[in-house]
């Protein structure tokens, strides 16, 4: 039996966006292996990237890469973090590259994630990763340049 796919918003620094471009991988939430559960094959995921880095960096307060689960399941990763000793958990994605950062604010007012929170809409980034419609889905991609296809 064929599940519809589930739609995310991932929230990671830009810097660690283009790493997991670049590898065709996503990690999220320090790499914990609870954050990656819920993600399936199919799935759609978006990230937004408030800043640069994790501790601090610039504004970028953007849409950062869009792209589709393809793991089975998470994995931990062979190398090590050099900085905590720890094997992040990992997901691998294939990123749409034709998709190109887009900046929130102008999407704010037509999502259903942020539309009822007003200037409080960034409680809604708070967690590592946040379910999202499918129209909200929508609506990023098109922003971003990209279209997603049908559901089959």
């Amino acid at each position: 039996m064929k599940t519809s796919p589930s739609y995310w918003i991932a929230v990671v620094a830009s810097s660690h966006v283009a790493r997991g471009v670049a590898r065709g991988f996503a990690q999220l939430g320090h790499g914990t292996p609870g954050t990656l559960s819920d993600l399936k094959r199919g799935d759609w995921i978006v990230f937004y990237s408030p800043r640069t880095h994790i501790e601090g960096g610039d504004k970028v307060r953007s849409f950062t890469a869009l792209g589709q689960i393809i793991s089975d399941e998470p994995y931990e990763a062979r190398r090590k973090n050099p900085r905590t000793g720890c094997r992040p958990w990992r997901v691998n994605v294939r990123y749409r590259k034709s998709a190109t950062a887009a900046p929130i604010q102008p999407l704010l007012k037509g999502l259903e994630l942020t539309s009822h929170r007003g200037p409080h809409w960034g409680i809604a980034f708070r967690r590592s990763r946040i379910p999202v419609s499918r129209s909200d889905l929508r609506k990023i991609a098109k922003a971003m340049g990209y279209t997603l296809p049908p559901i089959r």
